[in-house]
């Protein structure tokens, strides 16, 4: 029996393995989307988790921050959270943790709602 990894050493001999292409990265919902003739992978996260990759990687990526909450008695509609982007950030083999802050809640009593949470990836944080 021989192995052979990618064209390098081979052990003994009898089976080879070609080029084994490395696997796509995960976490969140992993959809793909053709941008100007370009694929996409889009990992898209709802709830905290780990987004892990196999490879180094250029990433590009948007972090929302958890919205306010409405007002009580007829007040108005609670605001968005922050928005912060980066682009071509890279990113080596490994586990990066990803923060998805929560919406705030809705104060009883007439008294003032609170803001979201705030969300994170790498060294990227949207406040809420």
């Amino acid at each position: 029996m021989a192995i052979s990894i990618g064209g390098g050493t081979t052990i003994g001999t009898g089976i080879s393995i070609g080029n084994v292409p490395l696997p796509q990265p995960t976490g969140g919902t992993a959809t793909t989307a053709n941008i100007g003739g370009t694929n996409y992978r889009i990992h898209t996260f709802t709830s905290s988790g780990t987004f892990t990759t196999y490879n180094s990687l250029s990433v590009d990526y948007l972090v929302v921050g958890g919205g306010g909450a409405g007002g009580t008695n007829g007040g108005g509609g609670g605001g968005s959270g922050e928005i912060a982007t980066a682009n071509a950030v890279s990113v080596t083999l490994g586990l990066y943790n990803v923060v998805i802050g929560e919406g705030g809640a809705t104060a009883q009593g007439g008294n003032p709602s609170f803001n979201g949470n705030s969300s994170s990836f790498l060294t990227t944080t949207a406040l809420g």
